[in-house]
């Protein structure tokens, strides 16, 4: 064999490697589905990755989790505005009465729903889910906002 094939071949294995390495990474093998149960699990800053459906206001491009004013809080922003919120089981931020946060907080509501898709070995692929509809109404046609962690 000449040695443009021998490097050829290796190339395309270790190309199929990177492949089949990556999808077993973004699969439910290795990505946890679940919710947030405290700051540890959100803190820091979440790019928007994609909306399904079609939202009232666009959501905000980023937003950043930090540490509210109390153990029990947690702070979100979006370099616009900025709330405190309580994270609540399964998957609820309780947000205070009359706060706004469109669309991530449906307007006239004071819980957003969200769901996480972690994926340890790769944290920049972890994934916040909110739905605008609520988990109850989740399906392939409900309305998603989805972040990714930078």
């Amino acid at each position: 064999m000449s040695m443009r094939l021998i490097v050829l071949s290796v190339v395309t294995l270790a190309c199929g490697v990177i492949v089949v390495g990556a999808g077993v990474l973004n699969s439910g093998a290795v990505r946890n589905a679940g919710c947030p149960h405290d700051l540890s699990e959100l803190e820091g800053r979440w790019v928007l990755d994609h909306v399904r459906g079609e939202l009232e206001a666009p959501p905000p491009k980023e937003i950043w989790f930090s540490v509210g004013s109390t153990p029990s809080l947690v702070r979100i922003a979006d370099g616009i505005r900025s709330a405190e919120v309580a994270i609540e089981w399964p998957g609820r931020l309780v947000f205070a009465a009359g706060q706004q946060f469109d669309p991530l907080l449906p307007r006239g509501a004071t819980v957003a729903e969200v769901m996480t898709h972690f994926c340890p070995p790769v944290p920049a692929w972890d994934h916040l889910i909110f739905y605008p509809d609520g988990h109850t109404n989740a399906g392939p046609k409900s309305r998603v906002i989805v972040y990714e962690r930078e």
